[in-house]
This record gives C-alpha cells, structure tokens and sequence, in this order.
C-alpha cells in the first residue's frame, strides 16, 4: 500500500513538471518499412523504433519472433512482408517489448495526457490510428509541444512529423475495422515500457523503482517486487 501511494505522489509531480514544459522531443530512430521490404509491417517496425531508443535492436529479429494468428490480438495476421498482411495489436507484442526493454506497457485506452506524461519521463510509444491513409497505421509517438504530437512515421520513414493533438485523438479514437469479415477492434491502442529513473533529488526516485503513467481505463497499473529479485514487475489489477 506504501509503495501505491509512493506512486500516486511521484506521478503527480512528474505529470507537474512534464506539463510544464512547451516541447518535448526525444531522438528516436527513423524507419522506412518499405526499405526494410514489410510493406505491412507498420507496427513491428514503430515497436522497433521505440526500443532502438534505447537498446540497439535488429527489426529482422522481431519480425521472426513476432507471434502469427488470424486474431490480431493474440499474433501478425498473414505476412508483413507481403501486401497482403492486415496488423498485430498491443497485448500480442508485450512479450518482445519486454524482452528487449526489460518491460512492457500496454497503454490502451488511456487519455493524451498519460500519453504525454509518459513521452516527457523520456519513453517513446507505438501508437495504433485509422487514419493517415490506411484503415490501421501504427506510428512511434517521439515528442509532443503545445499544439500536438511528434512522431516518426514507418510507411513514408519520416521523422519527427508533427500532428494536432485533435486531429491525433480522432484517427486514434476511431474504430478499425477487421478487413476480412469488418469486426470491429477497440479505439486508442499503444504500447510503450517502463523507464528505470536514476536518483532524483528533486522527486528522490530510488534507480531501481520504475515508474507509469495512470490510466485511466477499467484496470490500472501497480508494482510488484518479484520474490526471485529485485526487478520490478508489472501486473494488471482490476479495480474493482
């Protein structure tokens, strides 16, 4: 109970301070999935992008490991090195996302501003929108300024491509539609990880403690210390 009210209290100070600021960029790698020959590989190459943040990953190595099923909530439907791939939803990549970041975030469902509070603690994010030409694109969310987003777009391979927080929130609030049999998928999906904080002498963050943005959805985040090591886990609790 402690260390969930610990929590709460850093998160208000670090939502102060991100929301402070006018313009957050982060130098987040660019790109072009086409270059790369995954012309549907929209989302595994943004999920690169963010973790070549901070760790040097090869998107060969997660296109193999990527999990494959005609649910895209459990795996890649089809091939994204053909046209004819269709996309992969958060919950189905944690698993790489953890393994190369150390954690995982599935951010679904949350609002812009625990987006924002979540690129200013300096992580960058995998967003999913219906829009930008396509009925399901997935972009790398870099930065943000008073007016919208910076993101770094993997079908054209640009960086740092700025986009109105409106018109942001009404390609990522609108519904995708299964392209087979027109199922509809759940709005505002994104996938970002936990950033390990040095000491701060301002919010004094023990390094070893990590830190998320609240969502503000029907579940929330809360650690747990693993009775195996140090190393902090991350696990959904109902709050109910």
């Amino acid at each position: 109970m402690k260390k969930y009210l610990l929590f709460v209290i850093i998160l208000f100070f670090m939502r102060t301070k991100v929301f402070a600021e006018e313009k957050v960029l982060l130098d987040v790698p660019a790109f072009d999935q086409r270059e790369m020959g995954l012309p549907t590989g929209c989302e595994i190459v943004s999920v690169g992008m963010i973790l070549n943040y901070t760790n040097e990953v090869n998107i060969s190595d997660l296109v193999k490991e990527m999990p494959r099923s005609h649910n895209p909530n459990l795996g890649y439907r089809g091939s994204p090195y053909s046209y004819d791939g269709f996309t992969i939803f958060p919950q189905a990549l944690v698993g790489i996302v953890e393994k190369y970041a150390g954690s995982a975030i599935d951010l679904s469902g949350c609002s812009i501003e625990d987006l924002k509070a979540q690129i200013g603690f300096g992580v960058p994010i995998a967003a999913w929108v219906n829009g930008l030409g396509f009925n399901v694109h997935c972009i790398a969310l870099t930065g943000f300024d008073k007016s919208g987003f910076f993101y770094n777009d993997p079908w054209t391979g640009e960086k740092n491509v700025h986009i109105g927080f409106d018109y942001f929130y009404r390609i990522w609030n609108k519904t995708i539609y299964d392209e087979i049999d027109g199922t509809p998928y759940s709005t505002r999906k994104a996938l970002s990880y936990a950033k390990k904080t040095e000491t701060s002498p301002e919010l004094s963050v023990p390094k070893d403690e990590i830190y998320l943005p609240e969502k503000n959805i029907d579940v929330i985040l809360s650690p747990e210390v693993s009775s195996k090591n140090t190393e902090i886990k991350y696990i959904r609790l109902n709050k109910n």
